[in-house]
């Protein structure tokens, strides 16, 4: 057995006794133990400000390109998968007729809170921002097409969910700015790790060699196209949802609107998706493409980091004293998030005396 294959099987062995159990916050042990829930006072050294994982997460390339990785690399997880289908407004229903606009402000609202861990403005900003991240996922739970249960919070699930969306914020820096030397990726690595376990992610490795070992497992082993990820795919389309206050415009005149922005997309997609993942995806490499993203790639290398690297704080910095206000401190404040814990509360009780 290959010292990577044994690294596999152990990693098996070791999630397998805990995927089950949803990790409650606070429960840095990933054994099901709840503790009180742990509060950001000051930043690790890996997330605070001027440090590598601050610098990509804040960069204007990386929210350029990040958003299909951001979408699919880690809703190729079965589990993950179902739980959008099921759960997600956009898919499920909730939201109908649901338009671009509803997409975009949902794309928009997963990069803050997951930004916000870091470049939040203030410490308890860092701290609500994780605490909303985490608590918006507590009621997805439901049952796979076999039979099985899921929840978000399993162990296993949910550090897949995060290990996509982790690895193609890194890819998306490193195809638009591009980093310095090996040290600087392994520390970005070591920092989306760090930041995954301040809303309770475990089982990510964080170092190079396991996580190259784990993530390869994962693509190989585990990584399957899915209902919701083709309706992901689509949006790089020609059909691509009009807006649901205007219904009105033609199709043809919708996909000219849309074709820069679905370009865009494309463009992030190939430049942060695993080749490995092309046939699962339908995804078809042309020589354009590979011009474009030679373009894209030469247009960025031109700006100078210390500018592109100011947009994401300089964003966090306006919300705070500007507005509007960031969504943890309103529609996903403390006490929303505590209001909404209640009500599923209250559903579950009388769910669970209907089944008496």
């Amino acid at each position: 057995m290959t010292s990577q294959s044994a690294r596999r099987t152990l990693s098996r062995k070791a999630t397998t006794s805990a995927e089950s159990r949803p990790v409650e916050p606070g429960d840095r042990t990933g054994t099901g133990t709840k503790h009180a829930a742990a509060r950001i006072e000051e930043p690790s050294a890996l997330l605070a400000p001027g440090s590598v994982t601050y610098r990509v997460l804040g960069d204007a390339g990386t929210m350029t390109y990040v958003s299909m990785a951001g979408m699919v690399l880690g809703t190729l997880m079965p589990k993950v998968g179902r739980g959008i289908e099921e759960h997600e407004p956009l898919l499920n229903g909730d939201i109908a007729p649901a338009g671009t606009g509803h997409s975009i402000r949902r794309l928009f609202d997963s990069y803050e809170l997951l930004a916000g861990i870091v470049l939040g403005a203030t410490a308890q900003d860092r701290a609500d921002a994780a605490n909303a991240l985490r608590e918006l996922h507590r009621k997805i739970s439901g049952t796979m097409p076999d039979g099985a249960r899921y929840h978000a919070w399993e162990r296993e699930t949910w550090a897949y969910a995060w290990t996509g969306i982790f690895q193609g914020v890194i890819e998306a820096y490193d195809f638009s700015r591009g980093f310095t030397c090996d040290t600087e990726r392994d520390e970005a690595l070591a920092g989306m790790v760090e930041l995954g376990r301040s809303f309770g992610v475990q089982g990510i490795p964080d170092t190079r060699e396991e996580f190259d070992a784990y993530w390869t497992d994962y693509l190989c082993n585990v990584a399957e196209n899915n209902p919701t990820v083709e309706w992901i795919m689509k949006q790089m389309g020609p059909e691509t949802r009009k807006p649901a206050s205007a219904p009105w415009i033609p199709q043809p005149v919708w996909r000219v609107i849309t074709f820069p922005l679905r370009r865009l997309l494309r463009v992030g997609a190939l430049a942060t998706f695993p080749e490995v993942l092309d046939e699962r995806l339908g995804l078809h490499r042309t020589r354009i493409d590979a011009v474009e993203l030679a373009l894209h790639k030469g247009v960025w290398r031109l700006v100078p980091k210390a500018l592109s690297q100011t947009a994401g704080p300089i964003f966090f910095r306006a919300r705070q004293h500007i507005g509007p206000k960031p969504p943890w401190q309103n529609r996903f404040s403390r006490d929303n998030l505590a209001h909404r814990r209640a009500e599923l509360d209250i559903v579950r009780a009388e769910s669970d005396t209907g089944s008496e």
